[in-house]
């Protein structure tokens, strides 16, 4: 037993500080999420049924959908002032989310982004969490519950979790403890497990893998036996990807662990931008495509699971530093890969494969020599012959030796090939810097029998053709070539220092099942729309709502490929998408209710679609338009009522200067019968009333005043003003002096000056009570004969009679 857990030992150290030439392919090139997340410590990762991502992190709760990197806050009035804490641990379950913290268990549910912080656990600080068919298990430092019941007895000082369906794992910081679920009974299982952080069971071996804080140790589950014991630094998370490979995330970098116990180690590179993240890996996850998600104390890296297309980094096939840039890519009848660029050729024979070998053809190297490096054009013969065309002119292979021998073109000045295409009867198209050449090969003498020269071919066609196919799938940014392979049904691209292998069946398998999901609305670049209006939708905007961000998804966590997308707003014309994180923005969208379709570049019809109800502001609201209707009828009632009562004082102004006019006619007849002198006669009688006849100043006065009233009697605009402005004497003295000689107001003697004068002239019988009433400053007739009447106790009809 000894001398097998040292031969393990040395074994890890060994292939421990192995360089990356003997990495796994598939753990060298890493696809990190943006750099937001090199900020966060992930702890937990989890995957909703709808493909989302979630992350738990030590400040909070992220999703990301492939394109997207959201935080979701916990609302103040869940949790108040007091802080969470570090997010440990996450678990998705059904239609929500369980994140343990450092003060409890919060629950998110999925349909409405609503936190809820859970009644058990409170204050406790969680540590791990699992999922059986019956129950959710919660992990804290002093104990563990079932459902939110607390399980009698628990180990103290646990740290992890893990379930098999029939048993619950515990780690804790000295031993291990098995739960039966169906017995409901607690073992100790192993002692002295110095920090048992992970498990991970191997159910087709009955093998449990135990992280702890020095090593991996795997037992026999059933014997409880150790097989094995396998040093490394502290285990965090053990997890298994498609291909049976342990992966095991520790403080200081990913191993892997082979089915033939062949381990290897992954480690953060500062020089690579795609190299893992950070080495200190907190959570590992497999998702629903079989993608590796790695959470590391400096953000997330993927690696790519079922994806549709792989991506090869030069380094990782040569093994050293030097680079290509590949302008020319052919898959040959025989399987092989031939990349030509701007430093060589590049031959590479059972891609993928244990077996896996190549060959880079370059100037000046003694195994694999050719006369320049830059390689313009591969082309492969009906015979199966390999042909390549660069500044060194043409070579074709000798499979027997595997090198290259050059063929001169005599009547070339430069041999400078940059294209060679097969015709019939054995001849060839061969275009050169300055001609066109129908020509065939001479392998004996190695020369180039030209049998025809003509202008030289436009090339721009068969750019054209490669840049179209690039186009097609979205890699016109991160690739120089591509060619088709029929016999495979795949592309092969060739870019700087990478060349990539695209499964187009396997794409389209994969799209005839795509399908969008609008992930999330942003309002001005400040605000989230509620998750919950999104899946019913019934989202509403508000007026101020100007700037509308649109996310949306097809959860594809591949990375590398990307597709074109086209919207709309209502029936409009489809506009492209020239966002490259899937979002659309929409900005002044007017009053009511739009819908907003989405569809991928190469289908016609909407993949999805969301309906937008814009309010009206306030002053364009149904209730505000009827208040506007009720002012437009009170103004249009006000100005038919002010039309119509000066269409009426007009008409009583001419029927009062008609009754004056009348009126003053029978004056000048009461004037031939001197009973106008009569009437002067009898004021000058009622002026002199002193014993010495004399008048006083206020009998002056008051004489005065009467004189202004009678002169302007017909004026039914006489008031206090017209009679100050006449007199010359303030409102105050003239109220003062009237009210002391005839013990009225002024407006009150006016008045009675004015009935005074009515009941004179209707007494004579000549006039009309009407023109009376006009005669003496009355306009209204109701109002003359209240006033007439409270006068003389008599109606001003009857008085005349």
């Amino acid at each position: 037993m000894i001398l097998r857990r040292l031969f393990v030992w040395i074994l890890s150290f060994t292939v421990s500080v192995m360089n990356s030439q003997s990495m796994s392919q598939q753990y060298y090139n890493f696809d990190n999420i943006g750099r937001v997340t090199q900020k966060l410590c992930i702890r937990g990762i989890a995957q909703s049924s709808n493909g989302m991502i979630w992350l738990a992190a030590e400040s909070g709760l992220y999703s990301y959908d492939g394109y997207h990197l959201i935080q979701r806050p916990v609302d103040e009035a869940i949790v108040g002032k007091k802080s969470l804490g570090s997010f440990n641990c996450l678990l998705a379950s059904g239609d929500s989310l369980f994140i343990g913290c450092n003060e409890g268990v919060l629950s998110f549910n999925l349909n409405t982004y609503s936190f809820r912080l859970l009644s058990y656990a409170r204050g406790e600080t969680v540590k791990s969490m699992v999922r059986t068919d019956s129950a959710i298990w919660v992990a804290t430092e002093r104990a563990v519950y079932k459902n939110g019941i607390k399980l009698d007895p628990s180990p103290d000082n646990i740290i992890s979790l893990y379930s098999d369906d029939s048993f619950l794992y515990m780690g804790t910081m000295n031993a291990v403890y098995r739960y039966s679920i169906n017995k409901q009974q607690l073992e100790k299982m192993m002692d002295g497990m110095l920090y048992a952080t992970c498990f991970y069971f191997d159910k087709q071996n009955d093998l449990l893998w135990v992280g702890t804080a020095a090593s991996i140790s795997v037992w026999k589950n059933k014997t409880g036996t150790l097989v094995s014991t396998i040093p490394m630094p502290v285990t965090k998370s053990i997890c298994v990807d498609k291909l049976g490979n342990m992966l095991i995330g520790t403080d200081n970098g990913l191993y892997i662990v082979e089915k033939n116990m062949e381990i290897k180690t992954i480690f953060h590179d500062a020089r690579r931008e795609n190299s893992l993240a950070g080495d200190a890996i907190w959570s590992i996850f497999r998702d629903q495509s079989n993608n590796i998600w790695i959470g590391t104390n400096s953000g997330v890296s993927v690696v790519q699971g079922e994806g549709f297309m792989t991506t090869f980094p030069l380094p990782l096939i040569t093994g050293e530093g030097a680079g290509n840039q590949f302008f020319c890519t052919y898959r040959d009848s025989k399987g092989r890969i031939w990349l030509g660029g701007s430093n060589g050729l590049l031959c590479i024979e059972q891609l993928g494969k244990d077996s896996q070998t190549y060959r880079w053809y370059r100037m000046n190297d003694p195994r694999f020599p050719i006369l320049h490096n830059r390689i313009r054009d591969i082309m492969e013969d009906s015979e199966g012959d390999i042909y390549i065309g660069g500044d060194m002119g043409l070579m074709r292979y000798d499979d027997a030796t595997r090198q290259f021998q050059r063929y001169v073109i005599e009547e070339d000045p430069n041999n400078w090939v940059y294209a060679i295409r097969e015709l019939s009867n054995k001849e060839f198209n061969i275009t050169t810097y300055s001609a066109t050449y129908i020509a065939t090969f001479d392998k004996a003498s190695r020369h180039v029998v030209v049998n025809k020269i003509t202008q030289r071919e436009d090339l721009s066609s068969r750019n054209k053709n490669e840049r179209l196919l690039l186009e097609k799938y979205g890699l016109t940014e991160n690739y120089f070539t591509a060619s088709y392979d029929p016999g495979t049904g795949t592309v092969l691209l060739g870019g700087t220092d990478l060349f990539s292998v695209l499964d187009t069946e396997k794409l389209n398998r994969d799209r005839k099942n795509r399908s969008l999901t609008i992930t999330d609305i942003r309002i001005n670049d400040d605000r989230y729309i509620d998750h919950g209006n999104i899946l019913q939708n019934d989202v509403v905007l508000l007026p101020e709502d100007r700037i509308i961000e649109v996310m949306f998804s097809d959860f594809n966590y591949t990375g590398g490929l990307t597709q074109g997308y086209f919207y709309r707003i209502d029936k409009g014309e489809w506009l492209p998408v020239h966002s490259k994180n899937n979002s659309i923005i929409l900005t002044n969208l007017n009053t009511g209710t739009h819908s907003l379709s989405i569809r991928y570049a190469d289908d016609t019809k909407a993949a999805a679609m969301m309906q937008l109800t814009v309010r009206a502001p306030w002053y364009a609201t149904t209730l505000a338009k009827i208040i506007y209707l009720l002012l437009l009828l009170c103004l249009i009632s006000g100005i038919y009522y002010t039309v119509k009562q000066r269409k009426r004082a007009q008409t009583e102004r001419l029927m009062q200067q008609s009754l004056l006019l009348k009126a003053k006619q029978k004056e000048k007849e009461l004037l031939n019968d001197n009973e106008y002198l009569t009437a002067q006669l009898r004021l000058q009688l009622q002026a002199k009333v002193g014993e010495d006849g004399m008048l006083s100043e206020n009998e002056k006065f008051l004489l005065k005043i009467t004189k202004i009233i009678e002169e302007n009697m017909s004026d039914s605009d006489l008031n206090i003003n017209m009679l100050c402005e006449y007199s010359g004497i303030s409102s105050k003295q003239l109220y003062r002096k009237i009210k002391a000689m005839t013990g009225m107001t002024t407006v009150a003697y006016i008045r009675n000056q004015r009935l005074m004068k009515a009941a004179t002239l209707l007494a004579k019988g000549t006039f009309t009570v009407s023109e009376v009433m006009y005669m003496v400053g009355f306009s209204n007739p109701s109002y003359f004969t209240r006033c007439f009447t409270e006068e003389f106790k008599t109606a001003p009809s009857e008085y005349k009679k």
